[in-house]
Parts: C-alpha cells; structure tokens; sequence
C-alpha cells in the first residue's frame, strides 16, 4: 500500500549509523542485499548495485534465508 514504513525505517537506520560513525576516520557504508524487484527503490534512495552473487559476501549471506529461486543483488552505500 506504499504507506512509506520501509522508507521510513531505512531513514532511521542510516541516521544512527552516521551518528554512530561520525567520529570515526574509517570509511563507513551500509552493505545489503536485495531482492531483484526491489533494487531500483534502493538505487533511488542512493545505494549502488556492487554485485550478484550473496556467495561473494559470507557474512551477509549468514543473516539471509535465500530463495534459490530468487536474484539477490548486493547494494552498497557509502556513508562517508
């Protein structure tokens, strides 16, 4: 129904995550992975697609529960 609950949720999140790295001299950036219908929602919100391949990336792949059926791709976004 687009009642903007993702967007919001994705806001608050990467607020903390620039409040919470906002002392650090590291790079920081928000790594996930999406499913293939949603990806354009993520490129608008300024994430880039980085790659395919979940297996490219163990640890994320340790949080998801995988659809072998289903293209996931890898997005990234820089925070500093």
């Amino acid at each position: 129904k687009n009642l903007g609950y993702a967007t919001t949720l994705l806001n608050g999140f990467v607020e903390k995550v620039r409040a919470d790295t906002a002392d650090s001299t590291r790079p920081v950036k928000i790594v996930l992975s999406a499913l293939d219908e949603v990806v354009s929602y993520y490129q608008k919100y300024g994430f880039d697609a980085v790659d395919c391949e979940l297996k490219n990336y163990p640890y994320l792949a340790s949080f998801e529960k995988c659809d072998e059926s289903k293209i996931y791709t890898i997005m990234e976004l820089r925070i500093k």
